[in-house]
């Protein structure tokens, strides 16, 4: 109580101290805000699937394609999916 009359003794006016008690009820909301925010993007991270495996692969060459080519092709998205999905 010695809290609130020192503060209205510092503010002067009634309208001061409704000013100060809306700024700090903005402030703590913002507050909770952030913290709910940080908590969804915890969860959003918690969610995201761990990357397993990277495969690095030399750029093909369009123009010398061959059957034999397209058959290691297959075989390689394939492959990537399986490593993906798996």
């Amino acid at each position: 109580m010695t809290k609130i009359t020192e503060l209205l003794e510092k503010l002067g006016s009634d309208a001061s101290l409704d000013a100060n008690i809306e700024t700090m009820l903005t402030s703590d909301q913002l507050a909770i805000e952030e913290k709910e925010l940080l908590g969804n993007m915890s969860h959003l991270k918690d969610t995201q699937p761990a990357i397993k495996c990277i495969i690095i692969a030399p750029a093909e060459d369009d123009e010398q394609e061959s059957p034999q080519e397209d058959d290691n092709e297959k075989d390689t998205e394939n492959l990537l999916s399986a490593v993906v999905n798996g």
